[in-house]
């Protein structure tokens, strides 16, 4: 039987030997002591420039972690720094990572791609892309889920004779200075890449529905110290849900400052309350009942200008 599993980042195998003596100077804790004897371990990756710290070196420069540093720890390693309530920069998650792996009792192998795995008899078989073989008892994919990103196959863009990025491959603002981007998307890459283009050019987000925010901070803490506390991150809902549900914007204040929290503009009669400078058109009830209409869209505008033009521009 062959299964094929296209593994981007890591892959893990359990070999049937005996594991090595722990180095005793840099002791990692666990809840349970490894047993003197037990089945050996291996784990590679395709990622990580030559690093086991998967895509995170490859993420955009300005990238931080959407939780603080005291809830971002693997087992038997706390995240470094004395301020564990900041959100680690991308270059420290792969410090990070990457003394996490220096530490294992493990065969860890870099920039190797599996291509496939295979049952061979009693054993697994895993295939390296180049054609390298490995057996194991067992093996375990650790790839994650962001090891492909994904383009969809939007109407016209075969014809589009601008530049596409996917979101994995967006670096810095600079190449943007002065332009107009588009992004598209509503999850918390695309509020963050909006949000930073935004200070080097006009920048429209392209949703197909409002996006939904979650505060960062509730009550004074962060968001994960109520996820911790009421048991939320470890109470197992995975085997109940078919389908993940949809993961809100974690917000500071900086991606709906112009929206209520249902993703609906903060306004009075087209002009918004939080964002000088900004304004609507086409609302619902903007103004009256044919605000959104043909109707009426006209009048609002028109308004609209002469109100913008006189308080921002003509001065």
């Amino acid at each position: 039987m062959s299964v094929n599993i296209d593994i981007h980042r890591y892959w893990g195998i359990v070999h049937g030997v005996h594991r090595r003596r722990r180095d005793r100077r840099r002791p990692v804790r666990a809840r349970r002591r490894p047993r003197a004897a037990g089945p050996r371990a291996a784990a590679g990756g395709a990622g990580g420039g030559g690093r086991a710290a998967g895509a995170w070196p490859r993420y955009c420069d300005s990238l931080t972690l959407f939780s603080p540093a005291r809830y971002s720890s693997l087992p038997g390693m706390p995240f470094p720094g004395a301020d564990g309530d900041r959100y680690p920069h991308r270059d420290e998650v792969v410090a990070y990572l990457t003394a996490y792996a220096d530490r294992l009792d493990a065969d860890i192998r870099t920039a190797q791609r599996v291509t496939s795995v295979r049952r061979a008899g009693s054993a697994c078989e895993v295939v390296l892309e180049g054609g390298g073989r490995l057996r194991a008892r067992a093996v375990i994919a650790a790839s994650g889920t962001f090891g492909r990103p994904h383009r969809p196959a939007l109407p016209g863009l075969a014809e589009f004779t601008g530049q596409v990025l996917h979101a994995a491959e967006y670096r810095s603002p600079v190449p943007f200075t002065g332009g107009r981007p588009a992004v598209v998307g509503a999850g918390n890459s695309a509020a963050q890449i909006a949000a930073e283009l935004a200070g080097a050019a006009r920048v429209m987000l392209a949703t197909r529905g409002p996006v939904q925010c979650a505060a960062q901070r509730v009550l004074g803490r962060d968001l994960h110290f109520w996820t911790a506390r009421t048991g939320l991150d470890t109470t197992p809902l995975g085997r109940l849900l078919r389908r993940p549900p949809r993961q809100p914007v974690l917000d500071d204040g900086r991606y709906r400052t112009a929206l209520d929290a249902d993703g609906s503009p903060r306004h009075r009669e087209g002009l918004a309350t939080e964002v000088p400078g900004l304004a609507f058109v086409g609302l619902e009830w903007q103004r009256n009942l044919s605000s959104n209409s043909l109707r009426g869209v006209g009048r609002d505008t028109e308004r609209i200008a002469r109100r913008v033009a006189a308080r921002f521009v003509c001065r």
